[in-house]
């Protein structure tokens, strides 16, 4: 097959020239439900398209375009398993809908294949977009209305520009060895997680926004990695943003990632996981601002923990804060409170400020203590230290 294909556009580019061959050897299948015809003769102009996306599908050889007329909507659940298809829309402001039977996933695509979906709206399925050990480029488009959003197993997803919204279970799900980039995408008002990341997955996002969510923002668990950049995560009802059994996490970048107004802790690192930050913001969160415990680590190189419902960070069960330079102030509880045998470092003190927060500038107990002194740190409601024998006087 390939052998025929080069032959084909060998052909075509000897007779007509490269930018007329690929018009004639690559030509689309139009797709157009009220116009259309399922029919083997149909299909290879606007003006006599075939009615559905997945007798296009069977119509098509590997590196296919299938074009989708403008407000198009298709009542059907389509599959996906050739290689290099493309479900395209024909103009990318009047998007098309695949509009699931909700007893399965709008779209299937069944590895190992290649598939591009561009300027869509997918709702209506059980899953969104269901990937199964293939590369997803999904771009323009908007996920709505499923149980689950996108389900990734054992895939490379690249998701850009959309909108993954009212989801009535995970906004995406990425697991089982999966890896997805994520651009310029909003996952907004999913009745649970928005992005959850598990099983050796792993995720980098920029510049996205993770908002008004039913649960967490971002989970990431089970020996997972992300890498947040430049974003946002707010208003989501549990915490922000949880890191857990032995996953690692990174938040930060050229402006800055700002995670506030979730209803619970800002981050949440636990179970000998990790997180480290560079110009992060975690403000206004209903309880702590950052929990540290059960053999974990959160490092800050420049940010602010400022105004959360409880401590702005709580350190516990053998666990390390190292703050580099940054300030927490204006915290409903202590500025820092560090428990059970767990430590707290400031690494270059004078960048360092504890300040205005409602109980002790830090707190420690049950063996918990702080092995250096921020170079601010004054006005605190209740004092500036307590039962840290590294610090306090």
């Amino acid at each position: 097959m390939c052998r025929k294909v080069l032959i084909l556009l060998l052909a075509c580019l000897v007779t007509i020239g490269y930018a007329a061959a690929e018009a004639l050897c690559f030509s689309p299948i139009h797709v157009n439900p009220k116009t259309g015809k399922d029919l083997p003769t149909y299909g290879k102009t606007a003006k006599k398209p075939v009615k559905s996306i997945q007798y296009a599908l069977s119509l098509a050889d590997g590196n296919t375009t299938i074009l989708c007329a403008a407000n198009a909507v298709f009542n059907e659940s389509i599959i996906i398993d050739k290689h290099q298809i493309t479900l395209k829309a024909k103009n990318p402001s009047l998007p098309p809908t695949i509009n699931g039977s909700k007893s399965g996933p709008a779209i299937s695509i069944k590895g190992p294949v290649r598939a591009t979906i561009q300027d869509f709206i997918i709702q209506n399925g059980t899953i969104g977009v269901s990937c199964d050990s293939a590369r997803v480029e999904l771009s323009g488009s908007t996920v709505r209305n499923n149980g689950r959003g996108i389900d990734a197993e054992a895939c490379n997803i690249v998701l850009s520009s959309s909108t993954i919204s009212t989801n009535t279970e995970y906004g995406m799900h990425l697991r089982r060895t999966s890896t997805a980039e994520i651009e310029n995408t909003q996952f907004s008002d999913n009745l649970s997680r928005a992005l959850y990341i598990k099983d050796n997955a792993q995720a980098t996002i920029l510049g996205s926004k993770f908002l008004n969510n039913g649960e967490r923002g971002i989970a990431c668990a089970y020996t997972s990695s992300v890498k947040v950049e430049d974003s946002e995560i707010s208003g989501n009802t549990g915490d922000g943003m949880i890191i857990a059994n032995n996953s690692s996490g990174y938040l930060g970048w050229e402006i800055g990632t700002v995670i506030s107004g979730n209803g619970k802790a800002g981050v949440q690192v636990s179970g000998s996981s990790s997180l480290s930050a560079e110009k992060v913001t975690i403000q206004g969160n209903g309880s702590w601002g950052a929990v540290v415990g059960q053999e974990s680590s959160f490092i800050v190189e420049g940010g602010t923990i400022n105004n959360n419902g409880n401590d702005g960070v709580l350190v516990y069960a053998h666990s390390i804060f190292y703050l580099n330079t940054g300030t927490i102030d204006h915290n409903t509880g202590d500025g820092i409170e560090v428990q059970e045998g767990s430590v707290v470092r400031f690494y270059a003190a004078s960048g360092c400020s504890v300040t205005e927060n409602g109980g002790y500038g830090i707190r420690c107990g049950q063996g918990g203590n702080a092995w250096s002194k921020p170079a601010s740190l004054v006005d605190n409601t209740l004092g500036e230290c307590f039962a840290c024998s590294g610090i306090c006087p």
